[in-house]
């Protein structure tokens, strides 16, 4: 039996071999089936609207995508395999309330066969309640995920009415592997709700709702004990109140664990049990930015620049890229057999590339600023995909990029004269040969002295 304690809503100590690490040397087969839970909570009816989100659905909708275009050929998402539980986004199967979540969780479970490979991701709030059982926790609190549906806070013996207690869902995801299907967790959502939200914030906003926001007002009133001691326990848990404040003792190295389950399991988690996760407009500086949440999109970009990396170069990769942005926190959180390879891929030495669309006198790949493809990179032209680099017919270079889409343009480049599009043959890829790095550099400094002229 897993335990699921408060570090995550899942066990860490589950791997992604099918009965124990796969010896070395030895290749697991390219899975089955692959199948995906997109769940993004994003308006919360009972809450404040202070507390309502604009990233997770967003989220849902770039991971939608990016499974159905920007994966490796042998990696293949059918859209009939993807359940989207989501609100204000074409094409979603359903809301994500509870019921739905748990539905969606047992039907996964119940198609799913040896071999297969689940990817989950839920985006939206997190928070914690004082535990349920006595004794089930060692901090003394659940964590939570909070769908649309969640009530107010009444009654110390049940909980937030409607929320996915990390018991509760760690139950339901361990169903699968139970299956011997693999199953990658990506969780983009604060695991505690102590830190201030402010309402109006039109950069960056945390992932997290207040204690005060779920319970009902006829408790506070009334003044119950219970209520007391808790928002008292919570509050006692921040992590500061300086933005990139951190706890001592965090490690910022991904963990790993032998294998304990029957299928496997590899989890992602946004932060720690004492911290909140932002979402913010992504990529920065980016005109028309969408607001996405740092977790999913810093993710999906280290896919994007290596999709036959390992779980744990995606992690590293993803800690660098939040000290890199001068980052302290969050400290997220990564579980499971993290030196095999994503989605059940196999190393390849290929550089990035994609096939080249060309309609009404315009070519597009599936690649953009995700992939770091940006104005000015360069890419070969290649008659296969298969074929060295050496074999290019010419080039072509970005003229336009959007996070899983750039248009492009032939150019001449490295001895190779400019191509017609005419001349792109069909079924071509373009095959990332230079990348642009960018030349503006954004300057602040201090007003001029009382006074004085302006500069």
């Amino acid at each position: 039996m897993i335990k699921v304690t408060r570090r995550a809503f899942l066990a860490g100590t589950t791997t992604l071999a099918a009965a124990g690490m796969l010896p070395r040397g030895v290749r697991a087969a390219t899975p089955k089936n692959y199948r995906a839970l997109l769940v993004a909570c994003t308006d919360y009816p009972t809450l404040p609207q202070k507390n309502w989100l604009i990233g997770p659905k967003n989220d849902a909708a770039l991971v939608r995508d990016f499974l159905g275009t920007n994966l490796p050929p042998e990696v293949s998402f059918k859209p009939e395999n993807v359940t989207l539980l989501a609100d204000e986004i074409e094409g979603a199967g359903g809301e994500p309330t509870h019921a739905e979540i748990l539905k969606a969780l047992a039907d996964l479970a119940a198609k799913s066969e040896q071999g297969d490979f689940v990817y989950l991701h839920l985006s939206g709030h997190g928070a914690q309640q004082p535990q349920m059982v006595e004794g089930d926790e060692t901090d003394g609190f659940d964590e939570i995920f909070l769908p649309k549906d969640i009530g107010k806070w009444a009654d110390r013996s049940k909980g937030v009415p409607n929320a996915l207690i990390d018991n509760e869902i760690g139950q339901a995801i361990e169903a699968i592997p139970a299956q011997r299907a693999v199953v990658w967790c990506i969780f983009d959502c604060c695991h505690s709700c102590t830190a201030t939200r402010a309402a109006e914030i039109d950069d960056e906003a945390e992932r997290k709702v207040e204690f005060a926001d779920m319970v009902d007002d006829s408790v506070k009133a009334d003044g119950a004990k219970a209520y007391a001691a808790a928002e008292a326990m919570t509050a006692s848990r921040g992590v500061g109140d300086e933005p990139n404040a951190r706890q001592a003792g965090l490690s910022l190295a991904p963990t790993g664990a032998e294998s304990i389950a029957k299928g496997g399991l590899v989890a992602f988690y946004a932060a720690q049990s004492i911290e909140t996760t932002p979402e913010m407009p992504l990529p920065k500086g980016a005109e028309g930015a969408v607001r996405y949440g740092l977790f999913t999109y810093t993710i999906f970009s280290k896919i994007a620049e290596n999709p036959y990396a390992t779980y744990r170069e995606i992690g590293q990769a993803v800690l660098q890229q939040y000290t890199a942005d001068g980052r302290t926190r969050p400290t997220p959180l990564f579980e499971g057999d993290l030196d095999a390879r994503i989605f059940g891929t196999e190393q390849v030495e290929r550089g990035m590339q994609w096939p080249i669309v060309v309609t009404e006198g315009v070519a597009t790949i599936s690649g953009g600023l995700l992939h770091r493809l940006s104005p000015g990179s360069k890419l070969a032209v290649l008659e296969r995909a298969n074929y060295e680099s050496d074999k290019a017919i010419g080039y072509v270079e970005v003229k336009s990029a959007k996070n899983l889409e750039s248009t492009v343009v032939p150019v001449a480049f490295d001895d190779k004269p400019q191509l017609a599009l005419a001349d792109i043959p069909p079924n071509a890829y373009a095959r990332v040969a230079e990348l642009a790095v960018g030349d503006r550099l954004a300057l602040a400094g201090p007003g001029p002295p009382r006074g004085a002229a302006a500069p």
